[in-house]
């Protein structure tokens, strides 16, 4: 095998990323992969999704989950986005990409409106009513895992999200006990704890989900950008992770979020971090009552 110039490296890269760029929907899907069996007692986690297409973007340690660990996963539809006539729309490609990922679906109240910080301030009403409806949700299911956007994530709505969330599991019973995972699209997180390795498979299931927000990515081919975005997350975390200056794992691809315990009627933030390769068990720290004493090893 001859030496690959940088040159070679870098031009290759860029006619990957037109072709895919100019030709979205001509990319082979590959077939979903075996899945756990699920039944009523399966462990659940359950992902709070902005847009219809957030959920996927940010799916890698999801996938793993329930790969893994035989997790059914759960994606709540927050909003299906402001502009009324890409609603519906949005709302088939959530439920296409749900079911090539073998998520199940929840769309409360057919899609909540306004889920801002706006909102909460200046709309009680409905804003209690969309708080009421997710309470519901999680004392229905009792996720042992809550996925959800970060609080500073730049998007309003993303933001909206966070407090949402927050704002319903303080009207959860005292003994209601699951792992936070929050997570970042928009904008990183000052903070993160852990770091999950992904494997080409796991980033083909994400890539391969997104593409099928057909009138998403027919404006904007954000799904195949998603690569370079999974590449340098290894960089960034591991210099939040690991500390200034330090040692980046052997990873190609990687997603970064935030894991602290809610009980007794709070969020307990896990002050240790974990870097967790394609290779490593998740079992040890997504069973709620032993995360905190894992990741604290």
């Amino acid at each position: 095998m001859k030496n690959l110039s940088i040159y070679e490296f870098v031009s290759d890269y860029e006619s990957f990323i037109k072709t895919a760029r100019n030709n979205p929907h001509q990319i082979s899907m590959p077939s979903p992969r075996i899945k756990s069996e699920i039944s009523f007692d399966s462990p659940k986690a359950m992902m709070f999704s902005p847009h219809p297409d957030d959920g996927p973007l940010v799916s890698g340690i999801l996938l793993r989950i329930q790969y893994e660990l035989g997790y059914e996963i759960i994606n709540v539809a927050t909003t299906l986005g402001s502009k009324k006539e890409r609603q519906m729309p949005r709302y088939y490609e959530d439920l296409d990409a749900c079911n090539f990922l073998g998520f199940k679906h929840i769309l409360p109240d057919g899609g909540f409106e306004n889920i801002n910080l706006t909102a909460r301030s200046e709309s009680p009403l409905q804003w209690n009513k969309a708080v009421d409806t997710v309470a519901n949700i999680l004392a229905e299911y009792q996720p042992e895992i809550v996925i959800l956007p970060h609080d500073d994530d730049h998007h309003t709505t993303h933001i909206g999200t966070n407090y949402l969330v927050f704002d319903a599991l303080k009207m959860m019973d005292d003994y209601f006990q699951t792992c936070l995972i929050e997570t970042e699209y928009w904008r990183p997180m000052k903070n993160p704890n852990l770091m999950i390795e992904l494997s080409a498979k796991d980033v083909t299931d994400m890539i391969c989900a997104v593409s099928l927000y057909r009138g998403e990515v027919e404006r904007n081919p954000y799904h195949i950008t998603l690569l370079a975005k999974l590449s340098d997350n290894v960089r960034l975390g591991a210099e939040l992770l690991n500390g200034q200056g330090g040692n980046a794992p052997d990873f190609v691809f990687a997603s970064l979020y935030r894991m602290s315990i809610w009980e007794m009627g709070k969020a307990e933030y896990i002050n240790n971090s974990k870097l967790i390769s394609k290779d490593d068990s998740l079992e040890e720290i997504f069973y709620v009552s032993e995360i905190a004493e894992a990741m604290s090893v």
